[in-house]
C-alpha cells in the first residue's frame, strides 16, 4: 500500500513537472500594452571603454551614472501607440580618468508602437551633449543610451523561447535623429511575467553637423554607424516595460574636426540597466556614512572645494603644493623617491576677451612624475612617466631605465674599446 501511494504521488509531481515545463515552451504573445500613470524608474550606468581615432586606441574611457524615470501619460485607443514620458538625472561623470560636472538632461516624449517601434521623439529643449559633444560628461549621451536599452521591437506573431525575429526600417532614434535601423532579436526563455530577450541593431546615420569638441565651431559628420551588441532585456509582459538591460554599443563616423583631413573616430562602451534601489532609512544611512568615514578620508579640497589636479606617484600620495593649475607632490616608499607635477585647464583663470576659450582650456590636462630608486631592491631605478590629454586626444608614455644597469653597461663598453686600443698599438 505504501509504494503504491509513493508512486502515486511520484507521478503526480512528474506530469506536474512536465505541464510546467510545457507551460514555458508554449507560444506567448509580446505586446506593449501599458497602463496610463505607470511608472518604472531605473538606474542607468553606461560606460566608455575606448576611443579611438585612425583605428588607433587613445586610451582614454569614461563613465556616466543617473537614473531615468518614465511615465506613460497616454495611449491611442484606435491605434494602441502609447506616449511615455523619460526624466533623466545626470547623478555622476568621469572621463579620461578626472572627474567631471554632471549636467542638466533635457526631457523627452517617445511614442512607441505596440510592437516596441520609436513613432515619434519630442524633446522639451535639444540634449545639452550629443554626439562627441557628451564626451566632456563621461563620453556617452545617457539619454539616449536609457531610451535604447529600455526600447525593444516585439514580434507580429506570438512566440516561444528560441524564436527569432528581424525587424528593419527608418526610425527617430535618440540622439541619432532619423535613421535606418535592423533589428536581430531572440527570445531565450520565460519566467513567469518575464520574458528574457537578446538583440543585436545596425543603424546607419545619414550625414549631419554637430558642435566640434577640439575647435570652436561645428564639424561635418559622415558615414556615421550605431550599434547594439548582445543587449539582454528583461522585458515584464504584465507591466509593459523594460525592467533590466546590459549590453555593449560602438558609434563609429568619420568628421572633419579641422585636423586638416576627415578623421575615422569610433567609441566603444558598455551600459547596464537595473530598478533603482529603494532609498535608505536614517539609520543605515548613518551607519553607512560612519563606515565610510572610517574606511576612507576625504578627498583634498582646495580653491572653493576644487579636487586638486591629478598628480601621478604612489596611490597613497596628497599634492603637497597646489596654486592655481598647478601641483605638486613628493613621496617616499620602499627606497623610492618620486617627484610629481600636475596641470589642470579647467582650474585655470583666463581675463577678459580670452575667457571664451575657458571651455577649450577646460579640457587640457597634463602631468608627469620622477620615480627614482635610492635604496633597497629598486636602488638604481630611474621612471620616467608623463601624459597629456587635450579633449579626446590623450597620450601617455613610461620610459623606465636602471642606472646601475646603464653605468655597469657604459663602463664594460668603454673597457672593450680601451682594450682594443692598447692591442693596436
Amino acid at each position: 500500500m505504501r509504494n503504491t501511494v509513493a508512486a502515486l504521488a511520484f507521478v503526480s509531481l512528474l506530469a506536474a513537472g512536465l505541464a510546467w515545463a510545457d507551460a514555458l515552451q508554449q507560444p506567448v504573445s509580446l505586446r506593449y500594452k501599458p497602463v496610463i500613470g505607470e511608472t518604472q524608474t531605473s538606474a542607468i550606468v553606461a560606460k566608455l571603454t575606448d576611443l579611438q581615432m585612425n583605428g588607433m586606441s587613445l586610451g582614454i574611457n569614461g563613465q556616466v551614472e543617473g537614473t531615468v524615470k518614465l511615465t506613460v501619460t497616454k495611449v491611442d485607443a484606435e491605434t494602441g501607440n502609447c506616449t511615455v514620458r523619460g526624466e533623466f538625472e545626470m547623478s555622476k561623470a568621469e572621463f579620461a580618468g578626472q572627474p567631471r560636472e554632471p549636467k542638466p538632461v533635457a526631457p523627452a516624449e517617445v511614442t512607441y508602437s505596440p510592437l516596441g517601434e520609436i513613432v515619434r521623439i519630442k524633446r522639451a529643449d535639444p540634449p545639452a551633449d550629443t554626439g562627441l559633444g557628451a564626451l566632456t560628461t563621461g563620453g556617452l549621451p545617457l539619454d539616449g543610451i536609457a531610451l535604447m536599452a529600455m526600447t525593444v521591437g516585439l514580434p507580429e506573431d506570438a512566440v516561444a523561447p528560441s524564436a527569432e525575429w528581424k525587424q528593419q526600417g527608418e526610425q527617430d532614434l535618440p540622439i541619432l535623429g532619423k535613421a535606418r535601423l535592423e533589428t536581430t532579436t531572440k527570445l531565450l526563455k520565460i519566467d513567469g511575467p518575464r520574458a528574457t530577450l537578446e538583440s543585436q541593431s545596425h543603424a546607419d546615420v545619414p550625414a549631419f553637423e554637430m558642435e566640434n569638441p577640439l575647435l570652436e565651431g561645428t564639424m561635418k559628420v559622415e558615414g556615421a554607424k550605431f550599434a547594439l551588441e548582445k543587449v539582454q532585456r528583461q522585458f515584464d509582459v504584465s507591466r509593459s516595460v523594460v525592467t533590466h538591460a546590459k549590453g555593449g554599443l560602438k558609434i563609429e563616423l568619420t568628421a572633419d574636426m579641422g585636423l586638416g583631413a576627415p578623421t575615422p573616430i569610433a567609441a566603444i562602451g558598455e551600459f547596464q540597466l537595473a530598478p533603482k534601489k529603494q532609498p535608505q532609512t536614517d539609520a543605515e544611512q548613518a551607519e553607512g556614512g560612519e563606515a565610510d568615514q572610517q574606511g576612507q578620508p576625504p578627498a583634498d579640497q582646495t580653491d572653493g572645494g576644487q579636487p586638486a589636479p591629478e598628480v601621478p606617484g604612489e596611490q597613497a600620495s596628497r599634492p603637497g603644493v597646489t596654486l592655481g593649475p598647478l601641483a605638486a607632490s613628493a613621496s617616499y616608499r620602499e627606497g623610492t623617491v618620486t617627484l610629481a607635477l600636475g596641470a589642470d585647464g579647467a582650474r585655470a583663470t583666463l581675463p577678459g576677451s580670452l575667457s571664451r576659450y575657458k571651455p577649450y582650456l577646460s579640457a587640457a590636462r597634463a602631468s608627469c612624475a620622477v620615480s627614482a630608486g635610492i635604496s633597497g631592491p629598486g636602488a638604481g631605478n630611474l621612471a620616467l612617466s608623463g601624459k597629456l590629454q587635450a579633449g579626446p586626444v590623450a597620450l601617455d608614455r613610461t620610459v623606465e631605465v636602471n642606472i646601475r644597469d646603464l653605468v655597469l653597461a657604459v663602463s664594460a663598453s668603454v673597457g672593450r674599446l680601451l682594450r682594443q686600443q692598447a692591442a693596436t698599438q
